[in-house]
């Protein structure tokens, strides 16, 4: 059997003879994607970050996937005493809602630089399996909040497997909850909530939602998270899976490492702006 396919506007046709499932397979576990990032904002965010101390046994943290916040993703990153850590899961929003499925994931390597991510086969083919996710290998490798954290664990974790999980705002909050518990692993695994919060409002709007959001992360709300749109936070589904997990983990308690926002890091107080947290937990 033959697949035809039709590209560009030039009508270049290209066919692609079929393989065996299991030969398929093993071809697609092994492809790598290359990520674009900034090596030199990179390494003058981790030369900024002020890290006192490293704190081990750390199951979850909720960091930005704005760059313009990168200095509090190295900073969250370094964080993390990263020795003990084998995999790490990193949840995000599906910006553009594009694909067929709630939860989008991938099975491919992650080659940043001379680095290369390799993903969890294991937890993947488990997820995919039980219905958790769908495979989309375009729409997760063109989404930020999975490129973004993953620049930055290269620098400080690049011995991890990776799990990337992209989740859409229009599902249920019960199928979130459901998929927070069953990412609740083992103490080697690390979660990681890629979220910005408010979107689009004036500094003394974002803080004031800020303070709501916070409150409502704190007290584990899911319910009264799941109403929140991007005027308090760019992926309420992201944060409901990550607490569920955190529940599940019995770590409930999050200390709060930074929070800022873009007219703060810029020095510009413009009337659209966006607001950042770094929330550990442990």
């Amino acid at each position: 059997m033959v697949i035809l396919l039709f590209i560009g506007l030039a009508g270049v046709l290209v066919v692609i003879r079929s393989e065996s499932s299991e030969r398929q397979s093993q071809r697609l576990t092994a492809q790598r994607v290359p990520i674009a990032y900034d090596q030199t904002r990179l390494n003058m965010s981790f030369d900024r970050a002020n890290v006192v101390k490293q704190e081990s046994s750390v199951r979850g943290i909720i960091l930005p996937h704005h760059l313009v916040a990168s200095d509090m993703i190295a900073e969250a990153l370094l964080t993390v005493d990263m020795r003990n850590v084998k995999r790490i899961i990193v949840i995000g929003p599906n910006h553009g809602e594009l694909g067929d499925h709630t939860a989008l994931s991938t099975n491919i390597d992650w080659e940043i630089g001379e680095v290369v991510l390799g993903h969890d086969k294991e937890l993947y083919d488990q997820l995919l399996h039980e219905g958790y996710i769908a495979n989309d290998q375009l729409v997760v490798m063109n989404e930020h909040a999975v490129t973004v954290p993953l620049s930055y664990i290269q620098d400080v974790a690049s011995h991890v497997r990776v799990l990337p999980i992209i989740l859409s705002e229009n599902q249920s909050v019960e199928r979130l909850i459901e998929l927070g518990e069953r990412l609740a692993l083992d103490e080697e695994t690390l979660i990681i909530a890629s979220v910005d919060f408010a979107h689009y409002l004036s500094l003394e709007e974002s803080n004031e939602n800020d303070l709501v959001t916070l409150d409502l992360i704190e007290s584990m709300d899911v319910e009264g998270i799941y109403e929140l749109d991007s005027d308090y936070i760019d992926s309420s589904s992201s944060i409901i899976v990550f607490l569920e997990a955190m529940k599940a983990l019995g770590t409930t308690d999050g200390r709060i490492l930074n929070h800022s926002n873009s007219a703060i890091i810029q020095g510009v107080n413009h009337q659209s702006t966006t607001s950042y947290y770094t929330i550990l937990y442990k």
